[in-house]
């Protein structure tokens, strides 16, 4: 994004909510919500790109009396099990022109500004942690380098996304956790100590084996749900895209061989999220190809997205009336 585009879009999230409320399991609904309109019938579902999501007894459940979903039946349904209250915060992430824009270092398709969206520790979490283990510093486990928070509340994740406000389309350019990666393989290398902890081994043994394994569990479907909820309910923007793991590479490093994280977040998070891999470019992006590394990290590579459609898409209302 250019920095006015940045400033327009900054400007329209400031009725965002501070806090994104999720339960495990919720963004089926959240999905549900945006293609049923007034109702879809299980046999509808089942023969829409949201079939996937029937598996779930939580879906299941809601579907059993009438065999009809709604959005209220999908507002109903969210939030059932433990509920967690993420703090939500924003920040700027590139640069605006070249040669201060690296495409390595920022990993970005195209020179410019990313919005991030900073899922952040809920407080409960947070203190919990801070009981059990005692840390000297604020934050250990999220890299200084990267676009976390500096002060206030704690970066549990993010979300790098790209936008045009024309097209009405994004790309959310990265998922990333270092909170969960660096304390999973801190605990597992046994560099606890390295870490400055206050507390007995035993103590922070309960916060690695039980109090993180709920965030490990969550994070990556929580800030997947909550940045599909920024860009579709308060940015109301139609066409959301996410790399595929290896056009991921090429876009952001030069070459599809790069690696840019866990293969997982850039193909079965979005399968699980009902999007479409397909052999097509976001509009915006076109520019990107003006780039010699670009043409030369495709050149015997399609390049390929997940795309997910935020209305609309799926669920025709002649075949809801039809059902």
């Amino acid at each position: 994004m250019t920095p006015e585009t940045f400033a327009r879009v900054r400007h329209k999230l400031r009725v965002a909510p501070s806090t994104f409320l999720y339960s495990k399991g919720d963004y089926a609904f959240q999905l549900l919500h945006r293609q049923v309109g007034a109702g879809a019938s299980a046999r509808v579902l089942k023969s829409s790109g949201y079939r996937a999501l029937l598996h779930q007894p939580r879906v299941q459940g809601a579907l059993s009396g009438s065999g009809i979903l709604d959005q209220g039946d999908c507002e109903r349904a969210q939030h059932k099990g433990k509920e967690h209250a993420f703090p939500v915060s924003w920040r700027a992430w590139g640069r605006a022109r070249k040669p201060a824009w690296q495409r390595r270092h920022h990993q970005m398709a195209r020179p410019g500004l990313n919005l991030v969206l900073q899922l952040n520790l809920p407080h409960a979490h947070l203190r919990d942690f801070r009981a059990l283990c005692g840390p000297k510093h604020r934050d250990p486990f999220n890299h200084v380098h990267h676009p976390a928070r500096r002060s206030g509340d704690v970066t549990l994740a993010w979300a790098r996304l790209d936008l045009d406000l024309g097209t009405r389309e994004a790309l959310i350019e990265e998922l990333q956790s270092d909170w969960i990666n660096n304390a999973k393989d801190d605990y597992a290398w046994g560099c606890i100590d390295d870490l400055n902890y206050q507390a007995p081994e035993h103590r922070r043994d309960l916060y690695f084996k039980y109090v993180l394994k709920e965030m490990q569990q969550l994070w990556a479907e929580a800030l997947l749900s909550a940045a599909l909820y920024m860009l579709c309910e308060i940015l109301r923007l139609r066409h959301i895209y996410i790399y595929d793991y290896a056009t991921g590479c090429g876009f952001k490093t030069g070459s599809v061989k790069h690696p840019v994280g866990p293969v997982s977040l850039y193909e079965k998070l979005p399968k699980a999220f009902c999007m479409e891999k397909r052999e097509i470019v976001p509009d915006f992006l076109a520019e990107a190809f003006e780039d010699e590394d670009v043409l030369k990290a495709f050149y015997a590579h399609t390049p390929r997205f997940w795309s997910l459609q935020s209305r609309g898409s799926v669920i025709a209302p002649a075949a809801r009336k039809a059902a």
